[in-house]
């Protein structure tokens, strides 16, 4: 699992998801064969947000929370839920 928690964070892969659908098939390929998954914090223009109070940004301060047990009723957290 790679989490990315940076401005402009989707910018990392942008270009991969921009392609037809045969690329983003090969993509899922990968994705499975290799066991790797991509998180990002926001778009590729967009700005991650920051708060002092939370220690995090918020994108990783709401991780934390779900991988404590706050991410769904029956407490598991999946790469697709």
């Amino acid at each position: 699992m790679f989490i990315l928690d940076a401005c402009q964070s989707a910018g990392a892969f942008e270009q991969m998801l921009k392609h037809d659908g045969e690329q983003q098939k090969a993509l899922a390929v990968v994705s499975r064969s290799t066991g790797t998954h991509w998180m990002a914090a926001s778009g590729s223009t967009e700005t991650a947000k920051e708060f002092g109070e939370l220690g995090h940004g918020a994108f990783t301060y709401t991780l934390l929370q779900a991988l404590k047990g706050q991410a769904a009723a029956n407490k598991m957290i999946t790469v697709n839920g």
